[in-house]
């Protein structure tokens, strides 16, 4: 607020005197800024800019990251942001129904996904401005990483509305604690190209990054980028895991041509994450990398012939060492032909044993239902006689009833012949 001029200030001995109606008069007269309890900021600001105000008090976009698997892992910040929240941007409708079922809320959904992003962004972004909450969720895990949304966030920062991130679980960060390799500096790189070609390309340039690196895939794709992985770097340590966070996950180590055997034989269909080693043996001088270390260069004018001794020395070294992991890796496979030989005998064992308890079993179904028929048979035996005597029994009573009635009318004919 401006202050008074200097002959405008007030001595402390006219202060009984002075109207405080006359001072405010005098202040407005002089366009100064008087606030007082009813007026707000709103009363002050122009009629245009009144109308092209972007931001409401009360309107929020949550960026609510849900479970990967296990409904467990809810976070309070996030059952908060949804229940508060007025509209649930989702990618469909259906995966948005499982989420508010799972949380028993009631929420009006908004599909958001990528075929509609670029159009339907502004709506959500005007429901924002008139005060709503908006939360933005994804199929699973976090918005935005990998799935729709990034759109309606820079359009959100670009209008000045009020944004809230809210974390929670990640696939990335449990393979890459739970792969057992140096995450000091990870690089995590995606998807790759469904393109073999393309592929083969990209996976060449990451088996030459000397940190541990870390990308999904979708479930159908497995052994194609396996086999990829295999033809470019096949004794390269990685790790894949399956269903993270869910209480069926599992956990797979090895080289990628050891992964690559295993999954040949045990097919596996579900969501998985592949981190793999750095490459340990890399050459600097050939890395195109920002923070390429200038001290080895520094280090390679010093030593002049003596670096190119050494790097000959560790070629040699890495040749051994690739000669002794390739006869562990021929050690390994046959281990693993014994060990499937060798369950082929039990499976065929089994089998023979199974065969052989079919066979007793129908050897006792024939004879109970021989026996069933024997009994049978008497039973039908037994009936048949049975009736027959009874049939043989009425018959003879009939024949004694007529010979007596005979008997009888023989008699009383006679008795009247002599009368």
């Amino acid at each position: 607020m401006p202050l008074m001029e200097d002959s405008e200030i007030l001595e402390p001995e006219n202060i009984d005197e002075i109207n405080e109606d006359e001072i405010e008069q005098d202040f407005r007269e002089k366009n100064l800024e008087i606030i007082d309890e009813k007026l707000t900021l709103d009363d002050f600001l122009p009629d245009e800019y009144k109308e092209n105000q972007p931001v409401s008090k009360k309107g929020k976009l949550f960026i609510v990251s849900t479970p990967i698997g296990n409904k467990s892992d809810y976070t309070l910040r996030a059952i908060d942001a949804l229940r508060v929240s007025d509209y649930v941007v989702c990618e469909e409708f259906k995966e948005g129904s499982r989420i508010m079922r799972e949380l028993n809320l009631r929420k009006e959904l908004i599909s958001l996904n990528e075929q509609n992003e670029a159009t339907e962004y502004m709506d959500i972004i005007s429901l924002i401005k008139k005060g709503n909450k908006v939360s933005l969720v994804s199929d699973c895990g976090t918005p935005v990483f990998a799935d729709p949304g990034a759109i309606l966030v820079n359009s959100a920062i670009e209008n000045g509305l009020k944004i809230e991130v809210i974390p929670g679980p990640t696939s990335i960060m449990t393979a890459l604690v739970r792969s057992t390799f140096d995450i000091q500096k990870f690089y995590y790189y995606g998807f790759l190209n469904r393109k073999p070609e393309i592929r083969r390309d990209e996976i060449n340039n990451l088996a030459k990054h000397p940190s541990t690196v870390v990308l999904l895939e979708t479930p159908y794709r497995l052994m194609p980028v396996l086999k990829s992985f295999t033809d470019v770097m096949p004794n390269r340590r990685a790790y894949i895991g399956f269903n993270l966070t869910m209480k069926h996950e599992s956990h797979h180590y090895g080289t990628f041509q050891e992964l690559l055997d295993k999954f040949d034989e045990e097919r596996i269909k579900a969501e998985f994450v592949i981190v793999f080693e750095g490459n340990q043996a890399v050459d600097f001088d050939n890395v195109k990398f920002a923070d390429k270390p200038y001290w080895r260069r520094d280090m390679k004018e010093r030593l002049g012939d003596r670096w190119n001794d050494n790097k000959r020395d560790k070629k040699f070294n890495d040749r051994h060492r690739d000669r002794r992991i390739g006869d562990d890796n021929d050690r390994r496979r046959d281990d693993r032909r014994d060990d499937r030989r060798r369950d082929d005998r039990r499976r065929d064992d089994r089998s023979g044993d199974r065969r052989r308890d079919d066979r007793r079993r129908d050897d006792r179904s024939g004879d109970r239902r021989r026996d069933d028929r024997r009994r049978d048979d008497r039973r039908r035996d037994d009936r048949r006689r049975d009736d027959r005597r009874r049939d043989d029994r009425r018959r003879d009573d009939r024949n004694s009833s007529r010979r007596r009635f005979n008997d009888d009318s023989d008699r009383y004919f006679k008795k009247n012949d002599r009368h």
